[in-house]
């Protein structure tokens, strides 16, 4: 049999990453190969490796017995995951401040007016690209690549963790375009206060907003402290959502 190449396995292993944080492959959900292979039409092999991959990158798990499960989503993870960023972000924020070019802010401020449709999901997979590139492009600016890194290998949860503040409404639309233009006008005031500021009340609202969807969607387990979004594994193989499905 011939050898499975490096660009099929990084195709399979984007394919399903790609449908786990656009959640089509839905928290707790299992998985199997050979019905994963049947669905991006390739076989066991390069969905084997890309599984493991993801079981490295916390969005898949293995358990004994009943194989791999698309990682669950919790209150506790996402509180600490949304903590993590306010870290990183506000530190780089304040070095990008001080180091950002006149090119770099130009586009910056280019790319703080968010084009989302309110109540059209087809819109929100660019919508998420156009946050993830703002954010990377202002990390860029701060001149230290391993801050970049770690902001740009968070945002795969980040990304994740967004989707439940959805449904985006008028009004959210607008307060995201007015705080990145607030963090966009902070950054050509070279005013790193005032940037990281503007920064942290975005990121404060935005993590408000996940919990709450979060404690919404699971209202008994929250009540009674358990945190785990969607409950135990599936017994049975649930079936893959369409890629026209849920963004």
């Amino acid at each position: 049999m011939a050898s499975i190449s490096g660009l099929l396995r990084d195709e399979v292993y984007e394919a399903i990453k790609k449908d786990i944080l656009a959640g089509r492959l839905a928290p707790d959900e299992k998985v199997h190969e050979a019905q994963l292979a049947e669905h991006y039409k390739t076989s066991k092999t390069p969905v084997r490796e890309a599984l493991n991959r993801l079981v490295q990158e916390d969005l898949v798990v293995v358990f004994p017995r009943m194989g791999y499960v698309v990682a669950p989503v919790t209150l506790e993870d996402a509180q600490s995951v949304l903590d993590f960023r306010a870290i990183l972000e506000t530190a780089g924020i304040e070095l990008a401040a001080r180091y950002a070019t006149e090119a770099e802010l130009a586009q910056i401020t280019a790319m703080a007016d968010l084009d989302v449709r309110p109540g059209d999901r087809d819109s929100y997979g660019d919508f998420f690209a156009q946050n993830r590139l703002f954010h990377l492009t202002v990390a860029g600016a701060s001149r230290n690549p391993h801050l970049v890194d770690a902001i740009a290998r968070l945002f795969d949860k980040i990304d994740r963790l967004l989707r439940y503040r959805l449904e985006l409404d008028g009004s959210s639309c607008q307060r995201m375009r007015d705080e990145h233009r607030a963090v966009a006008d902070a950054l050509r005031a070279r005013d790193p206060a005032a940037a990281r500021q503007s920064l942290l009340l975005g990121l404060d609202q935005t993590k408000q907003e996940v919990l709450t969807a979060l404690i919404s969607d699971v209202p008994d387990r929250a009540r009674d402290g358990a945190a785990s979004l969607g409950g135990p594994p599936q017994t049975e193989p649930r079936l893959i959502r369409s890629r026209a499905g849920r963004a």
